[in-house]
C-alpha cells in the first residue's frame, strides 16, 4: 500500500489555481490546474479516493474548539467585568456617604 501525498490548492475565486504546493509538479495529472466543480467544493481525488481539504486538517474540529475557548474566554471577562463594576458601584457608595456625612458635620459646625 503506497502512501498518499496531500497537495494543497489554493483557487482564487473564479475558479483559476492561484498557488499550490511546491509538490504539484508531482501531483496526479487529475489535481493539476483542476478547478472546484460549480457547487464550490474543493475536494479532489488522490488515487481513486475523494480528499476533501477541510477534512483531511480537520478544521469543523478545530473550529469547534477556537468557538469553545473563544466562549470560555468570554465568560470569565463577563464575569471579571461585572466584579469590577459592582466594585466601583461599591466604591461610589462609600464616597457619596462620605459626602453627605461631610455636608451634615459642616451644617453642624457652621451653626
Amino acid at each position: 500500500m503506497g502512501a498518499i501525498d496531500l497537495v494543497v490548492q489554493v483557487v482564487g475565486p473564479d475558479g483559476a489555481m492561484v498557488a499550490a504546493s511546491p509538490r504539484m509538479a508531482d501531483a496526479p495529472p487529475m489535481l493539476r490546474g483542476s478547478r472546484p466543480p460549480p457547487g464550490g467544493s474543493r475536494a479532489g481525488t488522490v488515487d481513486g479516493l475523494q480528499v476533501d481539504p477541510l477534512d483531511t486538517f480537520r478544521v469543523g474540529v478545530w473550529r469547534r474548539g477556537i468557538d469553545r475557548k473563544v466562549a470560555i474566554v468570554r465568560d470569565a471577562y463577563t464575569m471579571l467585568n461585572a466584579e469590577a463594576q459592582a466594585r466601583r458601584g461599591e466604591v461610589m457608595e462609600l464616597i457619596v456617604i462620605a459626602l453627605i456625612a461631610l455636608e451634615i458635620l459642616l451644617a453642624l459646625v457652621r451653626h
